[in-house]
């Protein structure tokens, strides 16, 4: 269930060399934004001397997909306004989440539901030890970048739309990494479109450390 936290504004700032994420700073309901200038790539430091992963099909799609996403591309970085912080919580265990109970996160989205703005697109979940910042194409989610504490890219996502009996269905492709930026895990997984929760994984290569993306902005969380 959502609760009203607090009115912010974005600012940004550099993160050391790892990454450039969007910062947020509490404001006034009127207060103003941050904008920076800086167009530092979202990736791990990329070097011929890294290791990659012996798994040949890991490896091709690390050389024709990594990274997928930029600091450019995040919702947090293009937005110039105001945003708007929610609390979550949730008490239903969910498929692919393996931490404590109730799951507690935060999620930051643009104004809109009686705000004079278009459409809110969700920005950005934080939770306890990661975070995850979202893409959007317009009003369509097209992709999801995941963090960690420090703050190194961890994991990264394109969405998928497809038709399934008429209706329609979503899809991701991940992408998850290792602390030097191999490429340790990839995956098509399943979203349930009105809950937003993840349902299964199929085409698995790799193992996984963890999951960053047991629940997305769709349906009941959107």
């Amino acid at each position: 269930m959502k609760s009203l936290e607090k009115i912010v504004s974005s600012t940004k700032r550099i993160f050391g060399t790892s990454l450039l994420v969007g910062a947020i700073a509490v404001s006034s309901f009127l207060g103003g934004c941050g904008k920076s200038s800086d167009n530092q790539p979202l990736r791990a430091i990329q070097d011929e001397s890294y290791p990659i992963s012996d798994n040949q099909q890991l490896r091709a799609i690390q050389d024709a997909s990594y990274p997928i996403w930029s600091n450019t591309d995040l919702e947090l970085n293009k937005h110039e306004g105001m945003a708007i912080v929610y609390n979550h919580e949730f008490n239903v265990k969910l498929s692919f989440y393996n931490g404590s109970m109730p799951l507690k996160f935060s999620g930051t989205e643009t104004p809109g539901r009686g705000y004079a703005y278009s459409s809110p697109r969700m920005m950005k979940y934080e939770f306890e030890d990661f975070s995850n910042y979202f893409i959007y194409d317009g009003l369509t989610l097209t992709g999801v970048v995941a963090v960690d504490k420090s703050n190194s890219l961890a994991a990264e996502a394109k969405i998928i739309y497809f038709i399934d009996e008429g209706r329609q269905g979503i899809k991701m492709e991940e992408f998850h990494y290792d602390s030097k930026g191999k490429l340790i895990f990839n995956c098509k997984s399943l979203i349930d479109p009105s809950m937003g929760f993840k349902k299964s994984e199929a085409e698995k290569i790799g193992r996984k450390q963890r999951d960053y993306f047991f629940i997305m902005p769709f349906g009941l969380n959107n």
